[in-house]
């Protein structure tokens, strides 16, 4: 890599880090915008419903952006988008105008983390693809885990608008920083946008995310369940809209290479089965063994910091031995902290709580960095975009399912001990432990896919350079077939 290159990856990944950041950092600034805007835990839960939603709706249409405008045009309208919301963050006199605030910070998210994570795929060789994911999976495991910690101390310091002061001049900073140092990387192409397949993928992932976070706060309804399965319905026709277009907003082309489909599959099964410990585990330290909000918020603190450094080392080993060894021992490392988990009882103190949750993050980590190079790092240059926007679009998903899933479980057993006269503290622990036992059954499943389905390291990089062109023979072979399906149809 060039002096250029290096500069240009960490500007993309400093804004990466800020979107990042700011996604996790509102939590400790709900009760106080609460009590000064006079809003419900229920409304004010919007400014992180609002934020991850935007941020699903433009991940997809990301791949278009990175087709049809250069990386300078791109990252400049992504971060003057976050600097308006910071803005409008920092002066809205009501809740409006901080939720339209916030939903714009999420759209620049939705742009920013999938512009870095494809400019690094395409700017790094192929025998250093797993270094470069690494270097993104560090930023993405250390800045949620300094975020609340971060944000909670400055809130009660100088309160909660002149944090968003200060996130807006961190934002202008590097914008300004990016100014000389920025390059364009990549070709362009006078690529059309289908406003239909973008009205439909909005509205289809609106009403599944929404449908899953309401059945996670408030239960199974009908208005709930009707918004999944309209949400479903309306994807199914996306998908079908993107196979009969030229150029299509998603190319779901990316699917018919195995090595892709399967790498995302067993991405999505972590997803399903792990993000539910972000709410069960605060929920169980405080309901069930007595101990205070700061000590659930310092819980991940370690493991997300061990996990930070674990990241890089991940990436170049994924580098020097490939997917299948380091992802099925990152699976293995992560079995044994839920393993110890799913004992957790009255008598456990914090400090076991750390020192199993250190395993859950860096298991994690070991586990997914290598799956998510293995996955999009033998892509065709092409379709990265699109896959990209694709995977972080599936993850979110199985990420909101598996958390409404697991935590409605724990909900169910608690509920029904405590309606047979057991205490809430055993209640919720006796929930915990059946949610943990249904992680560690998955997670053995999961690892057995990963030791079956991936494949270990190309024996050498010239191989690994043979994938990638077959692959992209495949893709032209795709190309020409349906180019001479749709003749046909014109000729019949």
């Amino acid at each position: 890599m060039t002096k250029k290159q290096v500069v240009m990856v960490v500007i993309l990944m400093l804004g990466a880090a800020l979107s990042v950041l700011n996604q996790t950092s509102v939590s400790p600034m709900l009760p106080s915008i609460m009590e000064q805007m006079n809003v419900s835990s229920a409304t004010a839960q919007w400014l992180v419903s609002g934020y991850t939603l935007v941020m699903a709706i433009f991940v997809p249409v990301s791949a278009y952006f990175m087709e049809r405008f250069t990386t300078r045009k791109i990252f400049f309208t992504a971060i003057i988008m976050f600097i308006v919301g910071s803005v409008l963050c920092a002066i809205a006199p009501n809740f409006a105008i901080l939720l339209i605030g916030r939903c714009l910070q999420g759209g620049s998210a939705g742009i920013l983390m999938p512009l870095a994570t494809a400019v690094m795929l395409l700017v790094f060789p192929l025998e250093k693809r797993g270094t470069a994911m690494g270097l993104y999976s560090l930023v993405n495991m250390l800045m949620p885990a300094l975020g609340p910690s971060l944000t909670g101390f400055l809130t009660d310091a100088i309160g909660w608008q002149r944090v968003y002061i200060g996130i807006g001049a961190i934002a202008l900073v590097l914008a300004l920083l990016a100014i000389p140092t920025l390059s364009n990387y990549g070709d362009t192409a006078d690529v059309k946008l289908d406003i239909p397949s973008v009205i439909l993928c909005s509205l289809g992932l609106i009403g599944v995310l929404y449908g899953i976070s309401e059945i996670g706060n408030s239960g199974i309804d009908v208005i709930t369940v009707l918004a999944v399965v309209v949400g479903v319905v309306i994807l199914g026709f996306f998908c079908r809209r993107q196979f009969k277009l030229e150029q299509p907003l998603l190319d779901l082309n990316v699917f018919k290479f195995f090595r892709f489909t399967m790498g995302l599959c067993i991405l999505m099964g972590f997803q399903l089965v792990v993000n539910a410990n972000a709410v069960v585990l605060p929920l169980l330290m405080q309901q069930g063994l007595g101990m205070t909000a700061s000590q659930s918020g310092l819980v991940s603190l370690p493991g997300s910091l061990i996990a930070a450094v674990g990241a890089l080392c991940a990436g170049k080993l994924f580098d020097k031995y490939g997917a299948r060894i380091i992802a099925t021992i990152g699976a293995c490392v992560l079995l044994v902290g839920y393993v110890g988990l799913t004992f957790t009882g009255m008598g456990t103190s914090l400090g076991m709580l750390m020192f199993w949750n250190v395993f859950c993050s860096a298991g994690l980590i070991f586990a997914t960095t290598p799956l998510n190079t293995w996955c999009l790092g033998f892509l065709p240059d092409e379709l990265i975009p699109h896959g990209n926007a694709v995977s972080n679009t599936m993850r979110q998903v199985a990420a909101a399912v598996g958390t409404a899933v697991l935590v409605s479980v724990m909900s169910m057993v608690e509920t029904g001990r405590i309606n047979i006269g057991e205490a809430v503290t055993t209640a919720t622990i006796a929930g915990a432990k059946t949610m943990y036992i249904i992680v560690d059954v998955c997670i053995v499943v999961i690892a057995l896919a990963i030791a079956i389905f991936v494949k270990g390291k190309e024996k050498t990089y010239e191989k690994a350079a043979a994938t990638v062109l077959e692959a992209r023979e495949d893709l032209e072979e795709m190309e020409e077939a349906d180019a001479a399906k749709k003749s046909m149809e014109i000729v019949e």
